[in-house]
């Protein structure tokens, strides 16, 4: 499932225009009734009922409507994490010329185990 598919279901929802919609995504109204539809095709149910007077939601679409907000907003936490992590990366501990590995194994973990509260896992 296109997460993309998820924003324009939810910028749909809230304005219940396809015409608007596509315009406030920039894109062609054609295009966003294409993955609307691949996407309801794939839920296997209808998130819109379509009429000559509009778009509404149906129960199931209603239904659907905080999940693809939380979704959405795990996304943009998800970018902005990555995001930071490409300006300042993590820094990685290495330790070389040990001999006997299974005691450099049993102190790494004491150390991590006593660093991680302050500096994460």
């Amino acid at each position: 499932m296109d997460s993309q598919f998820i924003v324009e279901y939810a910028e749909l929802a809230k304005r219940l225009n396809v015409t608007e919609t596509a315009r406030f995504l920039n894109m062609s109204q054609p295009t966003l009734s294409k993955h609307i539809t691949a996407l309801e095709k794939t839920l296997r149910f209808q998130l819109f009922e379509r009429s000559p007077t509009g778009l509404k939601l149906t129960r199931a679409g209603i239904d659907l409507l905080p999940f693809a907000y939380d979704l959405i907003e795990k996304q943009q936490a998800f970018e902005a994490r990555a995001k930071e992590l490409r300006a300042n990366p993590l820094r990685r501990l290495s330790v070389g010329g040990v001999v006997n590995e299974e005691a450099a194994t049993e102190a790494m973990a004491r150390l991590i185990g006593t660093m991680s509260p302050a500096y994460g896992g």
